[in-house]
């Protein structure tokens, strides 16, 4: 699936779009892996410096979401996913309902930062 929507008509422009997508992605990552890491208080305060940091802090929350979802969750229509009722369920496999509450979790954390970026989002 192409669904970066690289340009496939040009080899160059491919591999140029390639490599910066992919280097973005890559520190996105770190950018989140370091955000979590150096989190601090109880409950836990992540601290972005300014919007282009919470833009992707965003885009990595995604991209690990939509990992989960294609990867993990391909099964599960996006209604029930989407719903906090799966996390409750017994019968799903202990690395699903973890992957699951990641997926839920990072939803949230995505709500709140676009929250704190635009009061007005989800009015």
């Amino acid at each position: 699936m192409n669904r970066a929507k690289i340009p496939d008509g040009d080899a160059e422009v491919a591999a140029f779009w390639t490599e910066t997508l992919s280097s973005q992605a890559a520190e996105e990552a770190r950018l989140l892996a370091t955000a979590f890491a150096n989190a601090k208080g109880e409950p836990a305060v992540i601290l972005l410096k300014n919007d282009g940091q919470a833009f992707a802090f965003l885009r990595a929350l995604s991209a690990v979401r939509i990992a989960l979802r294609e990867l993990v969750f391909a099964d599960i229509p996006d209604s029930a996913l989407e719903s906090s009722e799966l996390l409750d369920d017994e019968s799903l496999p202990t690395e699903k309902r973890h992957a699951l509450a990641c997926y839920s979790c990072f939803g949230l954390l995505q709500q709140s930062l676009i929250q704190q970026l635009d009061p007005e989002a989800f009015d």
